[in-house]
């Protein structure tokens, strides 16, 4: 279904794509790259060129669950907390920095269907993700630097 947004102008809907191209932002978006094709959430924790992000899952799999280095990187969302864009409660997965969507491509997909853009996380959350990240053994290096001065900066008064 069609969102009010979708009936912008389009250098309209590439300024609003823009102001949500930061850190903090969730997307919804068409991957291909996980088991099966579908769409899923994603926190924009880097904007740059690959985008860096983390996946939101709707559950736990055991196998993360029953690892506490794993579980504690799985961060949750409450629906409650974002009735605009969780139907349920969710997990930010903080152990794999996800790299495989272009600007281009994600700017392709947002301008098609602005309902795709999903809105911020709020400071609580985003302290709880930047805390995982600092803690984490699983994140590469260059990319945990890289999210976590992204996370300082939004994070900062």
């Amino acid at each position: 279904m069609p969102t009010l947004g979708d009936f912008f102008p389009q250098e309209d809907k590439k300024t609003q794509l823009q102001a949500a191209l930061k850190p903090g932002n969730v997307f919804y978006l068409h991957q291909d790259f996980f088991n099966r094709a579908k769409d899923k959430y994603f926190l924009l924790a880097v904007c740059a060129d690959p985008p860096l992000f983390f996946v939101i899952n709707s559950d736990i799999p055991p196998f993360i669950a029953s690892r506490p280095e794993l579980k504690m990187c799985q961060i949750l969302l409450q629906a409650t907390d974002y009735p605009q864009m969780l139907a349920h409660d969710s997990y930010v997965d903080c152990k794999e920095v996800i790299e495989h969507f272009s600007l281009a491509e994600i700017e392709a997909q947002v301008l098609a269907d602005m309902s795709r853009l999903k809105g911020s996380l709020h400071r609580e959350s985003l302290q709880k993700i930047q805390d995982a990240v600092e803690n984490s053994t699983l994140i590469e290096p260059g990319y945990r630097k890289l999210i976590l001065v992204a996370l300082t900066e939004l994070l900062q008064p």
